[in-house]
């Protein structure tokens, strides 16, 4: 009888060790993944705007005080400082809203027709 409380005790604490160690590598896969992400949201936040805006790398440098090579090198590593980023999203921001105004002014001008 005893034998078998210390093997079912072993096997619990077997089982036991590999669920955390799985869950442990999940967390670990979910962190890794996660950064992933984070490092290619740059590159593709440099790529997505000139594509959503029509802009070379030379007009998109110019319009956020950037060189031609610089963009090409943001858009080609995975990194992307914070203040290129924010610069990036408040330029499709101000592309939205201006799009927006124009839709509101086309509104308008069909109402006072």
């Amino acid at each position: 009888m005893q034998d078998k409380k210390t093997k079912a005790t072993r096997l619990d604490s077997k089982m036991f060790r590999s669920a955390q160690h799985d869950k442990e590598s999940a967390e670990h896969d979910l962190v890794d993944k996660a950064q992933d992400k984070t490092d290619k949201k740059s590159d593709n936040l440099i790529k997505k705007t000139c594509k959503e805006l029509g802009l070379t790398y030379r007009e998109l440098g110019e319009k956020i005080g950037l060189t031609e090579a610089s963009i090409k090198r943001l858009a080609s590593s995975d990194e992307i400082n914070l203040q290129v980023e924010k610069s990036l999203q408040m330029l499709l921001k101000i592309n939205e809203l201006e799009s927006e105004l124009q839709d509101f002014r086309t509104i308008k001008r069909l109402l006072l027709k």
